[in-house]
C-alpha cells in the first residue's frame, strides 16, 4: 500500500512504478506514478478537484475526459462508456445490485455516515485521445504523423458533501495508431474487469476525511 496525499488516502499501486513527484515538481492537488520497468509509459494521476456541481454523475466522465484533452491538446477524442459506469458508495443494505458493484470495485473503501449523500458515487469510464508524442511544445496533435493515441480509464469519485470530484485517471499510450473499438474495448463497469485500474480501486481507502474541503 502506498500513502497518498500525506497518509490520508492510501492504494495499491505497482512497486516497480515510479513515484513521479521524486524527478520532478507536481501539483500538490495530486499524485502521480509512472510505469518504468515495461516500458508503457503508462501514467497514473490520482487528482483532488473542487466539485463540479453543475455536472451530472451521468456525465462526470465525459466532462473529465474533455477537459483532459483539452489540456492535453488533443485533436481527437474517442470515449467509450457503460451503462453500468455508476457505482453506488453507499448502498442501501436491501439493494443487492448496489451492494455487489460497490464490493467488487470498492471493497476497501468506507464512507462515514457523516459523508454520505444521495450523490455519493463512483463513475467509471474508458475512452482514447489522439496527442501530439512532443506534447504541448514544438508539435501539433494536428498533424496525424506526429501524434499517437492514448488509451485512458477514468473513474470520478463524486463526493458533494465535501465538496470533492477525487479522479483516478489511468493513461496508457498505445503501441499503434488506431482507436480502439468499442468491441475491442469491451464494456466498463463490468464486476469481472480485471484492468489495472479496477485492482487499484479496490485498495483505494479515505483515511483521513479532513484533507477534503467542509
Amino acid at each position: 500500500m502506498v500513502e497518498l496525499f500525506g497518509g490520508a488516502i492510501e492504494a495499491s499501486v505497482p512497486s516497480t512504478w515510479r513515484d513521479v513527484s521524486r524527478v520532478r515538481q507536481v501539483p500538490d492537488n495530486q499524485e502521480v506514478f509512472q510505469d518504468c520497468t515495461e516500458e508503457t509509459g503508462a501514467v497514473l494521476v490520482i487528482e483532488i478537484l473542487e466539485y463540479q456541481i453543475n455536472v451530472a454523475n451521468a456525465d462526470a466522465c465525459s466532462y473529465f475526459l474533455n477537459d483532459l484533452a483539452e489540456t492535453n491538446e488533443a485533436s481527437s477524442l474517442h470515449i467509450i462508456e457503460s451503462s453500468n459506469s455508476i457505482v453506488n458508495l453507499h448502498p442501501d443494505d436491501d439493494d443487492t445490485n448496489d451492494s455487489e458493484m460497490k464490493m467488487a470495485w470498492f471493497p476497501n473503501l468506507s464512507v462515514p455516515a457523516s459523508k454520505m449523500g444521495e450523490q455519493c458515487c463512483a463513475c467509471i469510464a474508458r475512452g482514447s485521445q489522439k496527442v501530439a508524442q512532443g506534447g504541448r511544445e514544438g508539435s501539433s496533435a494536428n498533424n496525424i504523423n506526429d501524434a499517437q493515441w492514448i488509451d485512458v480509464e477514468i473513474c470520478v469519485m463524486r463526493l458533494p458533501t465535501v465538496q470533492t470530484d477525487l479522479l483516478i485517471t489511468l493513461s496508457t499510450p498505445q503501441r499503434s495508431d488506431a482507436v480502439r473499438s468499442d468491441a475491442d474495448a469491451g464494456a466498463v463497469g463490468q464486476k469481472d474487469s480485471g484492468t489495472l485500474l479496477q485492482q487499484i480501486l479496490k485498495t483505494v481507502n479515505i483515511k483521513d476525511w479532513s484533507l477534503f474541503a467542509s
